[in-house]
């Protein structure tokens, strides 16, 4: 049985002026989840990048950000940002009913990877990992702002989950 969760992401960014510039969020990442019936993994921010308020959960890279460690601006021009467990996604038994669940979490974004536990020096537009009863696993995100220009940009991702193992 297959179940849905999406997850849209907004994902502002503004390039500041500012000696030799920076790569700074106007609006943080913002992932939004609705289940429908059937499989509700749980889904849990990591501080300090990450958060939930009013069910929301946001990444956030700024100094707006409550859990703000206290160092840089944001993100930098021409540079890649590694997130090493941002949120984590568990088979909550109770809540999924299954012993044994699919994981699914992509991005349509090419400046946006994704990577499950730590960094390892690989990442994809698409993860995927089978999750045993209360088992969990982390999701880190890569950023990559080569080459952008000026502006706002907006990202979306899903998370979808089975009552089965992958593949």
């Amino acid at each position: 049985m297959r179940k849905n969760i999406t997850a849209v992401i907004g994902f502002g960014v503004i390039i500041l002026l500012m000696g030799i510039g920076g790569l700074y969020p106007s609006n943080p990442l913002t992932v939004v989840y609705a289940t429908s019936e059937g499989v509700n993994p749980s889904i849990n921010p990591v501080p300090p990048y990450a958060y939930s308020k009013g069910g929301v959960l946001f990444v956030d890279v700024s100094p707006e950000n409550p859990f703000y460690p206290g160092y840089g601006d944001g993100l930098g021009v021409n540079g890649t940002f590694v997130f090493d467990h941002v949120f984590t996604i568990e088979n909550n038994r109770s809540q999924t009913g299954y012993d044994e669940i699919c994981v699914r979490v992509t991005s349509n974004a090419p400046n946006v990877g994704l990577f499950t536990g730590g960094f390892g020096g690989n990442w994809s537009d698409a993860v995927e990992v089978t999750l045993a009863a209360n088992e969990s696993t982390s999701v880190g995100v890569r950023i990559d702002t080569h080459n952008l220009t000026l502006g706002d940009y907006s990202d979306e991702i899903t998370i979808e989950a089975w009552g089965r193992s992958c593949g």
